[in-house]
């Protein structure tokens, strides 16, 4: 897994320029794939018509080890909600993802709980 980050911040959603120092020059760095959740939900009634065959589903933010103050959204497999708590060690996995109505899937990293 790659974010953007840099020797003083993550920089997430990549960007044009540093959030912190402007810089443009913003390479991408390996990460390790582990993170604790920061918050979820679980979503009963989806939003976007492209989600309502997916629901219920399980969706949060997930704070990265290597900076806490980057956090992805993302989706939870494998668990229930009663499951997960908040700090909690959590790991990527990589699950195909597709749509009613859109060609195509797209190989996509989703969140789970750490093995260890």
């Amino acid at each position: 897994m790659a974010a953007a980050l840099d020797t003083s911040r993550g920089n997430w959603y990549p960007s044009a320029r540093c959030s912190q120092c402007e810089a443009e020059e913003l390479p991408w760095t390996e990460v390790s794939g582990r993170g604790t959740l920061f918050t979820y939900t679980e979503v009963t009634r989806a939003l976007f018509k492209e989600y309502r065959s997916k629901a219920p589903y399980l969706t949060g933010l997930v704070a990265l080890d290597e900076d806490p103050r980057v956090r992805l959204a993302t989706l939870f497999v494998d668990c229930e909600a009663s499951e997960l708590s908040l700090d909690m060690p959590v790991e990527v996995t990589f699950r195909k993802l597709s749509f009613p109505d859109v060609e195509g899937e797209i190989l996509a990293p989703m969140w789970r709980i750490a093995a260890d």
